[in-house]
């Protein structure tokens, strides 16, 4: 039996969508109370709804924009739960009850949202199907629902499309804020706030219905851009942050520098907390301790982190006699006036056999270089140059300054970026330089965006391997659409610790969506037909010691395009979704595909 839940669905023409939703609804939902805010609809839309039995109906004689619109339906809800949910999705069987269970098992959870094709932030999932097909739809969630029965992922925001939340929640802080208008931004800021009062935020893993996705701005003329830009910067001001939780990264790319064991954290510059949220996620039993300026991200890192200090980077912070597995810089020593400084100093913080993380922006990316040669030193919220950055690196920088304070780098790596494809401005470029004494070759850093490096006091190399030694690699499946891969070999103990390079990675996505970079990693590329790649996509094929596709015209393709026979196999794809029986099956073909890296490695 469903607990009483109310759904406030905004309406503002779209009738087409809105006869759909409700459709689903009568199919999937029939005992909720169903509120429908029209904002002055032309297209027919009023007359339509006020001949649906069991409505309740709020007809406005002119639009009065998202937020309040959305406040009418609430304040006249009846229900236990209350739900905002667009008028341009179909709902699915048991997507409700999926959510619902949650509540149970989360006393904290406040506001909870579905998984879906078509949004903004950690909710959307890369899939293929026809947007009217209700079979299709109703398909991908059912499969949804038994593979991820019961999985919660804990997040900092659930876009507002379908905002699933506690009446305690809207009785404690009240409705979305009408400043933002027609849309856009008042479900972070509704998050922001629900966060500062104590709940949790999360995502049911087992629902999922269909977002057709900004209709109602599409088909009514609406410049989504200027409003996004205008909201934003309302956000902004009233945050006092330059960038939305939601929208600040939880780098992947950086969790999985940290070995298994290596559970004690100082994240440097933790802003809202998202990091170490992700860490969390991956293993509850993470210490972690951040350290945040900011007064409003550090009220939200608070709910996550063990410890936090609010404070800047460069004051006179101490820890007493705390020590460290791992101290991490996520974009932090961009802000420092004295970087070495604070290097030398996370030093003493550290166990004998700790690591150093370091996360910086590339000064030689392509698009920033274009910037400074233009003359254009715009420094903008969430862009580069970032609003607040004093610093710029590049890889020989950031070696010279580790060594100047007593570290050694034991590995770089270079996340990929956007690739210049104007090759001749690039050369010009470099001509530049050169006529003016600089010999650097641009095309050789152009397309990395962010250097990510390894590393610690030079006297504790030795034991920091010894602890590290395990030679039986990890095997992940990573999906672009979610920050937290999927361990396929989880009959390693909890324990055991890893080098970072032992871990293989199989990618399921397009060669351009390879965020991964040289090392020794395993990729699965899912292409569909006949398969083309860019030259973007083939420069990230090439930096991996070895490829596994699952599409014999791909592997064609790649030994058309210079690869040889050796550096590619060829691994039938079983899906996300698996049976048991095919989990096994696959499982098996990795650990021989292991078998074939350590070949490779000796």
């Amino acid at each position: 039996m469903i607990a009483p839940t109310s759904l406030i669905i905004l309406t503002y023409n779209c009738l087409r969508y809105t006869q759909a939703c409700l459709l689903s609804i009568s199919q999937h939902s029939p005992h909720c109370e169903v509120i429908v805010v029209d904002n002055a609809s032309s297209d027919g839309t009023p007359a339509y709804l006020a001949e649906q039995a069991g409505l309740k109906l709020i007809l406005n004689p002119q639009n009065k924009g998202y937020a309040a619109g959305n406040n009418q339906g609430l304040a006249i809800s009846q229900g236990q739960f209350l739900l905002l949910l667009n008028n341009d999705v179909i709902v699915t069987p048991h997507w409700l009850e999926h959510m619902l269970a949650h509540f149970e098992k989360h006393p904290r959870l406040g506001i909870i949202g579905p998984r879906t094709n078509c949004i903004s932030g950690a909710q959307q999932l890369n899939l293929d199907y026809d947007p009217w097909d209700i079979v299709s739809i109703n398909a991908v969630a059912e499969q949804r629902a038994r593979h991820f029965s019961g999985q919660l992922s804990k997040t900092q925001r659930v876009a507002g499309f379908a905002m699933l939340l506690r009446r305690e929640v809207y009785q404690t802080i009240g409705g979305l804020d009408e400043q933002f208008g027609t849309g856009n931004f008042e479900d972070d800021d509704y998050c922001q706030r629900a966060l500062q009062a104590g709940y949790e935020i999360g995502i049911a893993e087992d629902a999922f219905i269909h977002h057709f996705g900004s209709v109602s701005f599409l088909e009514n003329g609406i410049d989504y851009k200027a409003q996004m830009e205008t909201n934003r910067r309302l956000f902004f001001s009233k945050w006092g942050t330059n960038t939305p939780s939601a929208y600040l990264p939880s780098w992947p790319e950086v969790q999985r520098l940290l070995p298994r064991g290596f559970t004690d954290v100082l994240d440097l510059g933790c802003k809202s907390g998202k990091f170490g949220a992700a860490l969390k996620q991956r293993d509850p039993h993470f210490q972690l301790t951040g350290i945040e300026s900011n007064p409003a991200l550090a009220a939200e890192a608070r709910l996550i982190y063990d410890q936090l200090l609010e404070c800047p980077l460069e004051s006179d912070w101490s820890l007493a006699d705390q020590r460290f597995d791992a101290v991490v810089f996520n974009g932090s020593l961009e802000i420092c006036r004295q970087p070495g400084d604070l290097l030398k100093k996370v030093q003493s913080y550290l166990k004998s056999d700790g690591i150093i993380i370091v996360n910086v922006a590339n000064a030689c990316y392509w698009p920033l270089l274009k910037k400074w040669l233009g003359g254009k030193w715009d420094y903008r919220e969430g862009a580069l140059p970032e609003k607040g950055q004093l610093r710029f690196y590049t890889s020989q920088d950031l070696v010279i300054m580790f060594e100047s304070c007593g570290l050694m780098v034991e590995r770089w790596y270079a996340t990929p970026g956007y690739s210049p494809t104007d090759g001749l401005t690039l050369e010009k470029a470099e001509k530049m330089l050169q006529e003016l004494g600089i010999n650097n070759r641009l095309s050789d850093e152009a397309g990395v965006a962010r250097w990510i490096g390894i590393g610690g006091p030079k006297k504790t190399q030795a034991p920091r391997q010894k602890r590290y030694g395990i030679r039986q690699p990890v095997v992940y499946w990573e999906n672009p659409s979610s920050d937290q891969p999927i361990l396929l070999n989880p009959d390693i103990p909890s324990t055991t610790t890893l080098l970072p390079e032992s871990n293989i990675t199989i990618h399921c996505g397009r060669p351009e969506q390879i965020h991964l970079n040289s090392g020794t990693f395993v990729h699965l590329a899912r292409l569909s037909g006949n398969p083309t790649l860019s030259l973007e996509g083939l420069e990230r094929l090439k930096a991996m010691d070895h490829i596994w596709v699952d599409s014999e015209d791909l592997q064609k393709t790649l030994l058309e395009r210079g690869f040889s026979p050796e550096q590619t196999s060829f691994l039938p794809l079983i899906g996300p979704e698996w049976s048991t029986e095919q989990t096994a099956e696959l499982r098996h073909q990795l650990w021989h595909l292991c078998e074939k890296l350590k070949l490779l490695r000796s």
